[in-house]
């Protein structure tokens, strides 16, 4: 006996009529007749084998059709658990140091005035580059920049770290990319000509604005004071023009918002050819707990893209995959100590391990843990999204008391919206709030 796989969605949008396998994320589209046909037999598909032996056929061959005894959610999790631990990648995030030139108001950080990485655990980490490189199944090696504000320690820890991951890499065939989240203040030309002289061509920067330059300027902003909305474009509109990829993240609030139509007349100064070097992303500023709705942001994502930009927000009708979330993946930050997500503060208390002078990954309780949470949630490994949300990241489910229900608090109305709109956004390339897609027919 077989059945339908239990991801298999029935979505009828823009007069079109759909059956959707959120774990594969494949669509096919069919005519109204077949669909009703399909829908009259989901609970015994077996039928239809006799009614329409092609189309079963169909479904059998893209596994949407399975055996009665075949546990789909099993399967899911071990390709999540593959891709989690897949040996061909390890990516280090490196602090270089949790100080900062600039004291905005929502950061979670407590910035550490004057630490940097010193040279022990700067010999430590290319000890732990090069027995990464002693694997014969790695083929990307990621070293990125975090922090603190990481140019802070451009000259006595990222330069010297990239120039020894570039030479060992190449000696050992293997790719290497770097990147970094900084505020954009301390970028210039002449950094960016040291990484193009490394042949770090097309490296991304990942820089916040605030909104327009009035709004920026109030909260992203030094000790001294000193407006940094003009330093910062300009240090992105140079880094996209030499081929760099510049990643702008847009903090909102239901103040700030309208205001990015500033940010946008600022970034035109960006010849069209280059554009494509530009990604934007809206997100709404948590801490607030923010009233600004994410559909309204959508509304400037569109305008973002009309421009030729690449925009998106904060509304997402996929599985977000973390970085923490997978296994060939650590922070280290300046002193040493371990850490996996970067969006918490580095306390001691909180170290998932330390890293050794031989360049050894010691992990602690608190890494095996977050480990062993990451698909254990009941209620997430029956719920009908589960390869559209994965459950959230582990650091949620270790900070989290119960897991015992949704931790994101859908509701059944939630998840058929994000069911519709993942197959809109992958079948017509639309990005729709709820509000709209609530319209639209079953």
């Amino acid at each position: 006996m077989n059945r339908l796989n239990k991801y298999i969605h029935f979505i009828s949008v823009f007069d079109n009529h759909f059956i959707y396998d959120i774990s594969s994320e494949r669509a096919i589209a069919l005519s109204p007749e077949l669909y009703d046909i399909l829908r009259s037999r989901k609970d015994n598909i077996d039928s239809l084998r006799s009614v329409h032996p092609e189309l079963y056929s169909s479904l059998s061959e893209l596994g949407m059709i399975i055996d009665n005894n075949t546990d789909e959610t099993e399967e899911l999790i071990r390709r999540f658990k593959d891709f989690d631990s897949d040996p061909s990648k390890f990516d280090i995030i490196l602090n270089p140091t949790l100080d900062c030139n600039l004291r905005c108001w929502y950061c979670y950080e407590t910035h550490g005035r004057g630490t940097m990485m010193h040279p022990e655990t700067i010999s430590a980490v290319r000890h732990l580059i090069d027995s990464r490189l002693t694997d014969q199944r790695l083929k990307h090696l990621s070293l990125t920049f975090f922090g603190g504000e990481p140019l802070l320690g451009w000259r006595k820890v990222v330069m010297p770290l990239l120039e020894y991951a570039t030479r060992r890499c190449g000696e050992s065939n293997v790719v290497f990319t770097t990147g970094f989240t900084t505020n954009g203040v301390l970028l210039s030309e002449s950094k960016y000509n040291e990484l193009l002289a490394l042949g770090l061509s097309g490296t991304p920067f990942q820089i916040t604005f605030d909104g327009n330059r009035i709004f920026h300027n109030g909260s992203r902003i030094g000790e001294a004071r000193i407006p940094t909305y003009d330093t910062i474009m300009n240090n992105v509109i140079s880094g996209a023009t030499m081929g760099f990829k510049m990643s702008l993240r847009f903090n909102y609030t239901p103040e700030t918002l309208p205001s990015f139509i500033d940010v946008l007349s600022d970034l035109e100064a960006l010849p069209e050819n280059y554009r494509q070097n530009v990604t934007c992303n809206f997100q709404k500023v948590w801490q607030l707990g923010c009233q600004a709705t994410r559909e309204d942001a959508i509304k400037y994502v569109d305008l973002f893209n009309s421009a030729g930009f690449q925009a998106s927000s904060d509304i997402t009708y996929w599985r977000y995959v973390c970085y923490a979330d997978r296994e060939n993946q650590i922070t280290i930050n300046y002193n040493g100590d371990l850490f996996k997500c970067t969006a918490r503060e580095f306390m001691p208390e909180s170290r998932e391990g330390i890293l050794t002078d031989k360049g050894t990954l010691l992990t602690n309780e608190r890494y095996s843990r977050r480990m062993a949470l990451k698909y254990s949630n009941p209620v997430c490994r029956e719920c009908n999204i589960f390869p559209l949300c994965g459950g959230r990241c582990s650091q949620h489910k270790i900070e989290s008391p119960d897991m015992r229900s949704c931790m994101t608090g859908y509701n059944e109305r939630d998840k058929e919206n994000i069911i519709k709109g993942s197959l809109i956004y992958k079948v017509f390339n639309r990005l729709l709030p709820i509000e709209e897609i609530e319209l639209i027919k079953k």
